[in-house]
């Protein structure tokens, strides 16, 4: 199981060597803490325990997994699933409704994580995962089998018997000698064999996806790379930018097309509104003024500019306390209203209404 790929989505995968962590949305903070554990090389149990220091309570889902050849340990908590495709057959990971689940497996073929919630992208368009951070909306590892040779049912693994990550239980006496799937890890494994599967070349699947910035040691955490993926998006090249405008601040993360004409790149922060005026906290920021007949768009409306740590690679939109308020549809999502001042990263087809017939539509570099 060499080659491990995703796909887009809300979550918050955590990708290092061996161990890969996917988090839900709202947990990105405990990701970019997570991350240089990871980074470091840490094994299974010393990120688990460093997941769980606030206690099992504050966290409602994870999916951990730990692999090392054609071997693994899967640990499930929530909603999501993990399905291990053996050579016996499938085996689902899954808790709902328990503490968590957890299992081990040896002579895998590839294991899939499907995750709740919203999918940005599609399944089938699966890209390298490479060590760091990324949004997805769905994990596999190794070569998922296109048609079993044999119909096999699916097994339920049962809970993890233990209600949180504490010294292991004293051993007990083990039962009557009953010959183990091939597919379950013994307690005391044999020594490894030299790896037999076939991997896939990297060739035939590309390296690093738009989407996924590798992190590198000369950033800050914050700056660390978790980037918005951008599957199935307009290609199209942007109208040409306005020569006073063209000089940019970091490289571009997205277009902003307005539909008044104008077209924009966000290399920088940018103050869109009827009138908008510089602002304390976003120096040297770019000032868009738009169409308003009705004055329903407000002076300074709205701030777009390249996201930061876990949102790093994408626009992110702030509402500056608009008068009308304003509304982003993502593609894929509910539309959503803007709560002032906090700020809401942009997929790319996502379209920013100010009101007033003032539409902005975000496209990639």
């Amino acid at each position: 199981m060499s080659v491990r790929s995703a796909w887009a989505g809300q979550w918050i995968g955590v990708a290092g060597e061996s161990v890969t962590l996917v988090l839900p949305a709202e947990e990105r903070a405990r990701a970019v803490a997570l991350w240089p554990i990871i980074d470091d090389g840490a094994g299974l149990v010393a990120v688990l325990d460093a997941l769980l220091v606030d206690g099992l309570s504050r966290l409602d889902a994870f999916v951990l997994v730990e692999t090392d050849g054609d071997r693994a340990r899967v640990l499930v908590r929530g909603e999501a699933v993990v399905t291990a495709h053996t050579p016996e057959g499938q085996v689902r990971v899954a808790a709902p409704g328990r503490l968590w689940a957890e299992d081990s497996f040896t002579g895998l073929v590839a294991l899939v994580a499907e995750l709740p919630g919203e999918v940005a992208g599609d399944p089938l368009e699966r890209t390298v995962l490479r060590p760091g951070l990324a949004r997805v909306g769905g994990l596999t590892w190794g070569r998922v089998p296109e048609q079993p040779s044999a119909p096999v049912p699916t097994r339920e693994v049962p809970p993890a018997r233990t209600a949180a990550p504490v010294a292991p239980p004293a051993p007990v006496a083990p039962p009557a000698p009953v010959a183990p799937p091939a597919s379950r890890a013994k307690t005391s494994p044999p020594a490894y064999e030299e790896e037999r599967l076939e991997t896939v070349p990297l060739s035939a699947v590309p390296l690093a996806p738009d989407w996924q910035e590798e992190i590198t040691d000369h950033l800050p955490l914050e700056e660390g790379g978790l980037s918005v993926l951008g599957f199935g998006v307009s290609h199209e090249e942007p109208a040409d930018v306005p020569e006073a405008l063209a000089t940019p601040t970091h490289r571009a993360v997205a277009m902003l097309v307005f539909n008044h004409g104008a077209t924009l790149p966000v290399d920088g922060p940018l103050l869109i509104g009827r009138g908008p005026t510089a602002r304390a906290g976003s120096p040297g920021a770019r000032l868009v003024t738009v169409p308003s007949p009705h004055q329903e768009v407000s002076g300074t409306h709205v701030e777009i500019r390249p996201g930061e740590g876990i949102d790093l690679g994408t626009a992110v939109v702030t509402d500056l306390g608009s008068t009308n308020g304003t509304v982003v549809a993502q593609p894929g999502l509910s539309s959503q209203e803007l709560r002032p001042g906090s700020p809401v990263s942009l997929l790319p087809g996502a379209v920013i209404d100010l009101g007033d017939g003032v539409t902005i539509e975000v496209r990639r570099p």
